[in-house]
């Protein structure tokens, strides 16, 4: 059953793919940052086929680092959930692996399919957060790497400043704002989704299949009383 958030709560993938643009659709976002319990896509063979490549990648990952010594943080050690000073809304992440190496805390975030910019915005988002979440991290050296199955990207410290926070809290107002973005439009049939008996979008025409962009969202058929998938 879908019910609204008690407060804005935003995973760190919406909002890496609204600011680096691999997704155009702000209504998708948006509505899961401010809802919850909504029907999701289910498992099938593509994920199962993700999963075990991502472990892999990891697994293989995590060995590398433990033998150059590094002190290394997986799982439930490395997620955060930064609170924004001025509203309160929540960023939660989870980045695959933190290694410290001296003064050094690497981020590292695995991808197994094709580079985007959503994942360099990710792995940036994390290290603009674990420290302002972690104390012991507030004085060391935020690195970020981007490792793919044939190459790496590696994210200075640099890159974390105050344009790059400028940009975080740009994006974060369109999510923590009450007021519900225009949903894009397109080819995808979707049927118009009603939370608590009320059509979401007043742009959408009552009680009919209408062409939606993906918006995240699988592209499937489903009555007008349930909600999109994600």
């Amino acid at each position: 059953m879908t019910v609204r958030r008690d407060g804005t709560y935003v995973w760190a993938t919406w909002l890496s793919r609204l600011m680096a643009g691999d997704s155009s659709c702000e209504w998708g976002a948006w509505f899961k940052s401010h809802f919850q319990g909504y029907a999701k896509a289910p498992s099938d063979f593509d994920l199962a086929a993700w999963t075990i490549k991502h472990t892999r990648l990891l697994r293989e990952l995590r060995i590398e680092r433990q033998a150059a010594g590094d002190q290394i943080l997986i799982e439930e050690q490395t997620q955060f959930y930064y609170e924004r000073p001025s509203t309160g809304l929540v960023v939660s992440g989870k980045p695959d692996l933190l290694t410290i190496s001296g003064d050094t805390v690497w981020v590292y975030d695995a991808k197994t399919g094709q580079p985007r910019t959503g994942d360099t915005v990710q792995v940036m988002i994390y290290m603009y957060c674990t420290p302002r979440t972690n104390p012991a991290f507030q004085t060391k050296t935020l690195k970020g790497v981007v490792v793919y199955e044939n190459n790496r990207v590696e994210i200075p410290p640099s890159a974390i400043n105050a344009e790059f926070e400028r940009n975080f809290n740009y994006f974060l107002d369109i999510l923590d704002s009450d007021i519900e973005p225009t949903r894009a439009w397109g080819r995808q049939s979707l049927t118009v989704p009603r939370w608590g008996g009320l059509l979401l979008a007043s742009v959408a025409p009552p009680l009919s299949i209408v062409s939606m962009q993906r918006c995240g969202a699988k592209s499937v058929h489903h009555r007008t009383s349930q909600l999109p998938l994600f």
